[in-house]
């Protein structure tokens, strides 16, 4: 439960920082691909607690991964997908979807802390 609340926090506040950095557009992308590493780590530590975890969170956890997968293999393998030319492509392509992956995953986050900690409590009930 420690590790997930530990997790939980470092990417809350890696988060926070993130948005605060993107008052540079530059440096915002600087810190959220460190929040990308993050997160990606924290996600690889989630593995060691799959037994725990119920069968909704294990969904919410694949789709993360199916997110991360799409985004990487839209961003990266298509030559011209996106057209950089224009104003709003790198913004929405580098900055917004990231972002938003990188909440959502706050979400499952959450959502495993506080699976955690309601089964921590039903457990003390009976002790």
């Amino acid at each position: 439960m420690k590790t997930i609340s530990s997790l939980f926090w470092i990417n809350l506040v890696w988060i926070v920082f993130t948005l605060g950095m993107f008052t540079t557009f530059i440096f915002g992308l600087l810190a959220e691909l460190v929040l990308g590493f993050i997160q990606l780590i924290s996600s690889l530590i989630l593995i060691a607690f799959w037994k725990r975890l119920n069968s909704y969170i294990k969904w919410l956890y694949v789709l993360y991964w199916v997110l991360v997968t799409v985004y990487f293999s839209t961003f990266w393998s298509f030559d011209g997908f996106l057209d950089f030319d224009q104003y709003m492509d790198p913004i929405i392509s580098a900055a917004t979807i990231p972002m938003t992956i990188s909440l959502y995953f706050l979400f499952v986050l959450f959502t495993i802390r506080r699976e955690f900690k309601s089964k921590k409590t039903s457990n003390n009930n009976f002790i």
